[in-house]
């Protein structure tokens, strides 16, 4: 398992310029039939409403008779195109006794040959009423494609919703010059100036030169890790594999209270410490994964069923016993693991806001460390991107909810030989980006004039100062955003001159 993080929030595509492919979008005029060539009511009743997102009107959809039953369009696309598709909803009511409501985007996909196939498009599982939520998401056309359905799909049948301010159109192709655009990408944001200036004589600054090698990225290249067998003699070609070619390190299980706690009362905490512990020794940061995993499947067995105040004080004991544990150990904390797809907690505790509190209550025990969502289906299969986006957005914008970022799983399961960890092509491809492409190696300016500028990869530095090839001084620097300026003064004469004060800033 490789471990993937992230940790800016997701953007919907948007591309100025493109061609809007929907009739009455904004749903400002009063036309929901077939005929109209736009938005219509399929098995349900759709009327205008004043309530509306943007502009002064939008569709209010009641007596829906099926779970597709709802707003549909029908649209002809070109075959072989990708498109992107949002619109604004809100939910006027869930099912009674429900705090949420899962509300899909799907499609009908027509093609020459007479057939017709539904597929999802994007969910969110667990949508609350009352607020305007953004539904969305990209999708993909066969070659034969004729005509594509779009519509709105609730599972519970008594929910009404609004819906408002759609658009639809064509993500364009990526240009052939994408690899040169993501070098200047990375040369603009992965890359700072360190500024060397030298005071002294003359004579001082003759043959002066200065070398420079990273030593660590500021970016986290990272895995996914054994608990185990990190610190288990019999793996060191385990351990030596890891430390060297990741600078972060995951914890893959012995950190979720499942596996921490497989009957109630009964907390191991030696295993996950012992690892970390280890790491820290060998200069690795930690991304601990995770205080809660909201998941049916992934909760303590012996906490099913535990509802109220009960379980209330299963989640504060939590947050108590393993925080203050890794407090000063860890960089990040993923809170409540796959949110979006799971939320045992929420309604386990009958609180919609639940996962906020984790926040809140983890923020107040280690002010330090970095709170973070997590979840899939976000990047290559898509179907949880915008729900995802939406929650990050609602957290942001809730007070005193601490969300530093948001975290992408990805998962590799090919089986590895423990015993001979070889590299296979991708494995090369990525020790040459991490150890040369995006490393700055080797780097040796001449000081003869008094200054030097080394442009490199942000992270921490070794540097020396050598005249005639003799070390001077080392010191270690921290290239930053907005780069680093270092300023070394030298004192004596002859083979007396040394670096008699550095200052950095």
């Amino acid at each position: 398992m490789w471990w993937k993080t992230v940790c800016v929030l997701l953007v919907a595509p948007s591309v100025l310029g493109v061609t809007e492919l929907l009739h009455n979008s904004d749903f400002e005029l009063k036309e929901f039939r077939p005929e109209d060539g736009g938005w219509y009511g399929n098995g349900c009743t759709a009327d205008w409403s004043s309530d509306s997102y943007a502009g002064k009107h939008s569709v209010k959809v009641t007596n829906r008779v099926r779970k597709w039953g709802g707003m549909a369009y029908n649209v002809t696309l070109s075959g072989s195109k990708n498109y992107y598709f949002k619109a604004e909803i809100k939910l006027l009511n869930t099912h009674p006794g429900s705090l949420f409501t899962k509300v899909q985007v799907r499609t009908a996909v027509y093609s020459t040959s007479g057939s017709v196939k539904h597929a999802l498009v994007s969910e969110v599982r667990f949508m609350e009423p009352l607020m305007w939520q953004v539904i969305g998401g990209d999708f993909s056309t066969p070659a034969d494609v004729t005509t594509v359905q779009l519509y709105v799909q609730i599972t519970d049948t008594d929910v009404n919703y609004l819906l408002d301010t759609s658009t639809l159109h064509e993500i364009p192709t990526i240009p052939n010059s994408w690899r040169a655009e993501a070098d200047i990408a990375i040369e603009k944001y992965r890359k700072a100036d360190l500024n060397i200036r030298a005071l002294g004589s003359l004579p001082a600054l003759k043959d002066l030169t200065v070398e420079v090698n990273q030593e660590k990225h500021e970016f986290g290249f990272g895995s996914a890790v054994h608990a185990d067998m990190l610190v288990d003699s019999q793996y060191k070609a385990y351990q030596d594999f890891f430390y060297d070619n990741f600078e972060w390190g995951v914890i893959e299980n012995k950190l979720k209270w499942k596996q921490m706690e497989w009957s109630e009362g009964h907390v191991d905490y030696d295993t996950a410490l012992n690892a970390i512990d280890a790491m820290l020794k060998h200069g690795v940061k930690i991304r601990a994964h995770n205080v809660f995993w909201g998941i049916d499947e992934n909760i303590p067995k012996w906490q099913q069923g535990m509802t109220g105040q009960t379980l209330w004080k299963q989640m504060e004991r939590r947050i108590q016993g393993v925080i203050p544990r890794t407090k000063g150990k860890v960089e990040h904390w993923d809170v409540n693991n796959e949110n979006v797809h799971g939320h045992f907690y929420e309604i386990g505790t009958g609180d919609a806001n639940a996962t906020m509190w984790m926040f809140r209550e983890i923020h107040k025990l280690d002010p330090n460390v970095k709170l973070f969502l997590n979840d899939f289906g976000v990047v290559k299969d898509s179907h949880s991107t915008q729900a995802f986006y939406d929650q990050a957005m609602m957290f942001k914008n809730t007070p005193n909810v601490p969300l530093y970022g948001l975290g992408i799983q990805s998962h590799l399961f090919p089986p590895i030989d423990m015993s001979v960890l070889k590299p296979n092509a991708a494995g090369q491809r990525w020790q040459k980006l991490f150890k040369h492409d995006w490393r700055t190696v080797d780097q040796a300016r001449s000081l003869s004039t008094g200054q030097a500028t080394i442009r490199g990869f942000k992270g921490r530095y070794s540097l020396s100062v050598k005249r005639n090839g003799v070390t001077l001084h080392n010191e270690e620097v921290i290239l930053g955003t907005g780069g680093t300026n270092l300023t070394l003064s030298l004192a004596g004469i002859g083979d007396t001159i040394h670096v008699s004060n550095i200052l950095i800033g």
